[in-house]
């Protein structure tokens, strides 16, 4: 079968698990003999389409976008930037003529839409108009919010402001114009918030977790008298980082509890900076995925204190895979990974005394880390990355014998 990925961000240029979620799907498609090619952006500057060749299998074609910035580089311009870049790739019509030119070399069997704020909206017409059948994923809020994250200000968004309404009515007319179009989502709490903004409730759905694979640790585990803590990914405000600094910064220091902070991002610096000479954490900055698993290998138990709707971290799925127990925010599609006092903790977000009294109880009791790991080695089968490729193909299927049920006229 010939399938054609979607997705504006690709390896070696990514912002988060998206992206790479999305490559390790293609890569794997194409190692069961699927011919696969991908449709990316440029992020470097210049005119010209650039063809590669990913881990020797997938075909990718960067195109330039019509945009003055990328999707790469978003953070750093200002409100009036911003608002220009939203509107092109909602409307501009030089989106379509990219996605017609990738279509029509590759013209594809089935389209896997990854992420496709940065390649324009208005370009999933040019699917339609091709009746080419489609899976979208749901990696993020973005077809509820512009912003992808339904949050702002510290805090989960209680609804959708003008500018996202607009915006996901926009989102819905393309959508409606694709005959065979089903929807993917890692989480069960993504699908839910999406539907609730975008009516696509109609059209099928999956919930089916990301065709993630790790490397395996080098190192094994041994026992410490040190409760020791792990964080793992993005650095910034909403994955609450600096929540479970302050945490543990409270803590009776007499208690036996070291937290490594592992990954890169906006609030590394500052953070890095003000934990400067705290005994009790040490910062890694961004490293590689073999000693991300290293370090897991070193660790009694994963947090993740997300305080915005995460979808499915794979971090998580990384930690149960290795057996390591999560302490998870009640956020997004974490307690769907994470079961609660089976092979970790689903806490309160946000909720200081809440986090805090948990770690006390495992710096007393040790045992509870011990049966949390033994439960998630034996739910490491779900997590496996060829159950979910088996999941897409055969969803796909599905939507491929669907009959036309929109007007794809476009």
């Amino acid at each position: 079968m010939k399938i054609a990925g979607i997705t504006a961000l690709f390896p070696p240029f990514i912002i988060g698990g998206a992206e790479a979620s999305a490559a390790n799907l293609k890569s794997l498609l194409a190692q069961r003999g699927h011919d696969v090619s991908v449709l990316s952006t440029t992020v470097t500057g210049g005119q010209s389409i650039l063809r590669e060749t990913f881990e020797g299998l997938v075909d990718v074609r960067r195109y330039p976008m019509p945009r003055s910035y990328t999707a790469f580089d978003f953070a750093a311009h200002n409100p009036l930037a911003k608002a220009t870049w939203h509107v092109q790739d909602h409307v501009d019509p030089r989106n379509r003529t990219v996605w017609s030119a990738f279509l029509d070399e590759t013209r594809p069997d089935l389209a896997i839409v990854h992420v496709t704020q940065g390649l324009g909206y208005n370009g999933l017409l040019e699917l339609g108009r091709r009746d080419i059948p489609t899976l979208f994923v749901l990696h993020d809020l973005s077809l509820a919010c512009y912003k992808t994250s339904m949050f702002k200000g510290g805090k989960p968004c209680a609804g959708q402001c003008r500018p996202c309404a607009i915006s996901s009515r926009l989102k819905a007319r393309y959508i409606r114009k694709l005959p065979r179009i089903g929807f993917v989502s890692p989480s069960r709490s993504t699908y839910a918030t999406v539907a609730r903004y975008v009516p696509i409730g109609d059209r099928p759905h999956r919930i089916i977790l990301n065709a993630n694979t790790y490397p395996r640790p080098t190192v094994a585990w041994t026992a410490s008298p040190t409760l020791r803590l792990l964080y793992a990914g993005q650095i910034s405000r909403t994955k609450g980082v600096e929540f479970l600094l302050e945490t543990i910064e409270a803590m009776d220091r007499t208690l036996a509890v070291h937290l490594r902070v592992v990954g890169g991002g906006p609030e590394l610096e500052r953070l890095r900076a003000r934990y400067s000479e705290a005994s009790f954490v040490d910062f890694t900055g961004k490293v590689t995925p073999e000693q991300v698993s290293n370090f897991m290998a070193e660790s009694d138990a994963l947090c993740v204190p997300s305080l915005w709707a995460d979808n499915s971290p794979g971090v998580i799925v990384q930690a149960m895979t290795l057996g390591l127990p999560v302490l998870g925010s009640d956020r997004g599609g974490i307690p769907e990974l994470v079961g609660d006092d089976v092979t970790g903790a689903v806490l309160p977000a946000g909720n200081r005394d809440a986090w805090m009294g948990m770690i006390m109880q495992l710096v007393q009791d040790r045992t509870r880390v011990q049966r949390w790991s033994s439960s998630a080695l034996l739910e490491a089968r779900r997590f496996e990355a060829d159950v979910a490729v088996d999941a897409y193909l055969d969803f796909a299927d599905e939507i491929r014998r669907l009959p036309a049920i929109a007007d794809n006229a476009a």
